[in-house]
């Protein structure tokens, strides 16, 4: 049997609404002990490969397999087919009200593991102060007395570290009880899953936002990234012995173009369009490659503001063109596209005015897309680098919902996504998981 030929590098496109599809491929890869080594990313391809790369879980096939728990359940979907678990109202209190309802919710089988409660640490840590000496006998002391007591305890000294420590490790007696108490009568994940998704709904109803007609961006600026992404761990050589690369547009240098270079579309991605790769990736730099005008305003670094990379470069194939050279033969690249790959489920007659709103955000990205792979693949003679097209065989059914945000869509596309990687594996290898991680996957 012929050796396989061995690819280490993929392209991640943009694509929020498709981007399960990535998302089921590199778990799939996982699955068969099989990472990539190089990833070059836009937008949504960015937090796909960071889920792989870096969950905060740990685990990246509970962070990839749990991203399908974005999606909103069908049954309220249908009525409201709106991603309030993902776009949340701008404001200093979405946080706030966010970890109120996390602390709600149920656990699900196979999730990601949940933030950190701060509700829990404040009882570990209410729990932990040692008792006041009682100022006079139980009966002198009606529940007031008690209280003030138990919070100058609290205010005046510092709680037993162990006891602090061992009472954070464990759920806190008065959520299992609820969890307990939920799940006699929600018997599987599908019930937990719209229960779970009602709360959110109603602490994205009740809370109070900055909003107002002078706003730059709709929704908070991913306010949930640093719950599923450790930037410490993309950033240690010894846990990702790999490159990741993101595209952003700067908006600042783009002010101040020429007409000439403005209108050439190739010089001026050039001249403003950021790559940041994974030696100074962050929080800050992952929302500036995810700033789409209107959904989230422009990021700012430093003295410069950002746009969303994928709304200009969809495809990022930076260096990619140079990597070898055409001496070197020819090289092959995955390339995971589920923009220009999808054009025909992408820009279609709409269902609806909601849905035509959302094919109006992909035509022209879909158009950049098309035209930044015609483009590269017209130069492969000169950099000698042959595109591998991910084959994303998505059922007729689901074909005109590939956009929604609904449960049941993200995860048939996340099942698209890993039958391609099977599809894949049989024709190409890839290297190990150890070998780019430095670590067997547990």
């Amino acid at each position: 049997m012929a050796k396989k030929e061995m690819i280490d590098t993929v392209v991640m496109s943009g694509g929020a609404p498709q981007s399960p599809l990535m998302a089921g491929f590199l778990f799939e890869l996982l699955s068969q002990g099989k990472s990539f080594k190089t990833f070059h990313t836009s937008g949504a391809g960015a937090l796909m490969a960071l889920l792989l790369i870096a969950p905060k879980c740990e685990d990246p096939r509970k962070a990839l397999r749990g991203w399908v728990e974005a999606g909103v359940s069908d049954e309220i979907y249908a009525g409201l087919p709106v991603n309030f678990k993902l776009f949340h109202k701008p404001g200093p209190f979405s946080t706030l009200t966010g970890l109120m309802a996390q602390r709600l919710k149920v656990p699900l089988e196979n999730a990601p593991a949940r933030p950190e409660d701060p509700f829990r640490d404040l009882l570990a840590e209410w729990l932990a102060n040692k008792w006041p000496k009682p100022a006079g006998s139980p009966s002198d002391r009606d529940g007031l007395d008690r209280f003030q007591e138990r919070l100058a305890a609290i205010w005046g000294s510092a709680p037993d570290k162990d006891t602090y420590e061992r009472l954070r490790g464990h759920v806190d007696p008065i959520k299992r009880m609820r969890d307990r108490w939920l799940n006699i009568w929600l018997k599987s994940d599908k019930e937990r899953r719209i229960y779970n998704d009602l709360v959110d709904l109603w602490f994205a109803a009740i809370t109070p936002s900055t909003l107002n007609p002078k706003s730059k961006g709709l929704a908070a600026p991913l306010p949930f990234l640093e719950d599923l992404v450790c930037f410490k761990t993309l950033k240690d050589p010894r846990k990702f012995n790999g490159h990741l690369c993101v595209n952003a547009y700067n908006m600042t240098a783009d002010a101040s173009l020429d007409a000439r270079t403005r209108r050439d579309r190739e010089r001026r991605n050039k001249a403003v369009m950021e790559i940041f790769d994974q030696t100074v990736i962050d929080g800050d730099h992952i929302r500036a490659a995810f700033s789409m005008p209107f959904i989230y305003p422009p990021a700012r670094i430093g003295d410069s503001y950002y746009s969303e990379g994928a709304d200009h470069q969809p495809i990022n194939f930076h260096t990619l063109s140079h990597r070898n050279g055409a001496t070197a033969g020819p090289t092959k690249v995955a390339l995971l596209d589920v923009l220009a790959d999808l054009e025909d489920l992408l820009v279609r007659t709409p269902r609806d005015l909601w849905d035509a709103y959302v094919i109006s955000i992909m035509t022209p990205v879909v158009a950049l897309a098309h035209e930044d792979i015609s483009d590269f693949e017209d130069a492969r003679r000169k950099h000698g680098v042959e595109l591998v097209h991910a084959d994303w065989n998505i059922p007729h059914e689901f074909r005109p919902f590939v956009m929604d945000w609904s449960y049941s869509n993200l995860e048939r596309l996340f099942v698209a996504g890993q039958e391609a990687a099977v599809n894949f594996l049989r024709d190409y290898d890839a290297p190990s998981y150890g070998e780019v991680f430095g670590r067997d996957l547990s």
